[in-house]
């Protein structure tokens, strides 16, 4: 496949992780979604954080970003 095809390719699949102070469990599901044997090319991970107060903005987007 040619650099610019996946380059512009849409993922395969979305997984959406809804989340509201679930810090630890967050970093947990993302540390086993990006172990997925699946290629990183192949799928995204959206976040939807309800507000949360704890530090679960900075866990998705320090680590995983």
């Amino acid at each position: 496949m040619a650099e610019e095809d996946v380059m512009t390719r849409r993922p395969d699949c979305t997984v959406v992780v809804p989340t509201y102070n679930r810090m630890a469990l967050l970093a947990r599901t993302l540390d086993s979604l990006s172990r997925q044997d699946l290629g990183t090319d192949r799928f995204e991970v959206l976040v939807v954080d309800d507000g949360s107060t704890d530090a679960t903005r900075d866990t998705s987007t320090r680590a995983y970003s």
